[in-house]
């Protein structure tokens, strides 16, 4: 559970929202002035705070309008005055519509993040990808020996940025991002980017993702810088073929968990299952660091979801080799793709 205070034209309450049982319990609550404003934006953002406080959000929207004014009600019963019940009046519209907007926003979850049914949309995650594509050839054009991945990153979502800012003049252009690993660094997926320089031989990875306005698309890729060792070459050629094979499986009627299943034989066969790092794609559309992404869609065993056409999936294999073995680092392909109904 957790704590959190609020306050909203002068009147303060104090809550423990207890996230495995999405109830809202109503602490303290005392006014500091007389009530104003019944849809003050604080009282919004703190409840829409409580979203990443426990999975049920919905649910604990809906019991706490009940839990909030039954506390209420039951504790201190005679003791409130008509601007402490104009505050709960208020209160209660407030969360029916936070509720109601939850309801809606999951709904578009579900709908935009794994779906794609309409012609504009199939056009805009189109256009993403092909800035994606630009951010990844930025990459590839900053690359240099001596070069530090951090120049290399700026570049792309420059780049990127950029782009969006010419397709869409009045989108959002928060949180487009690149990132860039070499060498070691390249051993997690999503690793951070440093100043560390690129080094003759080593193992790169791209990871570009243009977001516009809680749309995203992503492109990764393994590089070398200059040359590569057999050992790196032969793990990453196993890699490619997972990814292809992967894209092969991705049409409608396929379930989830068998393609993780199938994929994983590949891996086995070359002795490499031990090192794979985690699913092996998921569900596109709405993301972002705050909101989250829909998770039922998503290419892992314990997932019994069946890829329906319109459903957007991406298909990302990654394995990741220790650095006392030869070709150590971490390999990642990662395309997006529309289920047809062919296909």
């Amino acid at each position: 559970s957790a704590v959190r205070s609020m306050k909203i034209a002068g009147a303060r309450g104090t809550f423990t929202i207890d996230g495995t049982k999405g109830d809202i319990v109503l602490v303290s609550f005392e006014f500091t002035g007389k009530y104003i404003e019944p849809t003050d934006g604080a009282f919004y953002k703190f409840i829409s705070n409580q979203g990443h406080l426990s999975p049920g959000y919905t649910q604990l929207l809906s019991v706490g309008i009940g839990g909030i004014l039954e506390t209420v009600r039951r504790r201190r019963a005679g003791e409130l005055d008509a601007d402490a019940l104009a505050f709960l009046a208020a209160a209660e519209q407030a969360l029916l519509g936070v509720s109601e907007w939850a309801g809606r926003y999951a709904e578009l979850l579900s709908e935009q993040a794994g779906r794609c049914d309409d012609t504009p949309r199939r056009a805009e995650l189109a256009e993403m990808a092909r800035i994606a594509d630009l951010g990844g050839a930025a990459c590839v054009e900053a690359v240099g020996i001596g070069v530090p991945e951090h120049e290399i990153a700026l570049h792309s979502t420059a780049t990127m940025i950029r782009e969006i800012a010419k397709s869409w003049p009045h989108a959002e252009l928060m949180d487009t991002w690149t990132w860039f690993q070499s060498g070691l660094n390249t051993d997690g997926a999503h690793n951070p980017v440093t100043g560390r320089r690129i080094e003759r031989g080593d193992i790169l990875s791209l990871n570009c993702f243009p977001m516009v306005a809680g749309y995203y698309v992503a492109l990764e890729r393994t590089l070398f810088a200059q040359e590569a060792s057999d050992a790196h070459l032969r793990l990453w050629q196993i890699n490619c073929a997972v990814h292809d094979r992967g894209k092969e499986l991705l049409v409608p009627g396929n379930r989830c968990a068998d393609i993780a299943r199938e994929l994983n034989e590949i891996y086995a066969e070359a002795d490499l299952l031990q090192y794979r790092s985690f699913g092996y794609g998921h569900s596109f559309g709405v993301l972002g660091h705050y909101y989250g992404r829909e998770a039922g869609l998503e290419l892992r065993e314990d997932c019994d979801t069946v890829l329906e056409p319109g459903m957007v999936v991406s298909m990302e294999p990654m394995i990741t080799i220790p650095d006392h073995m030869p070709g150590a680092g971490g390999y990642r392909e990662h395309d997006i793709l529309v289920i047809e109904a062919d296909g």
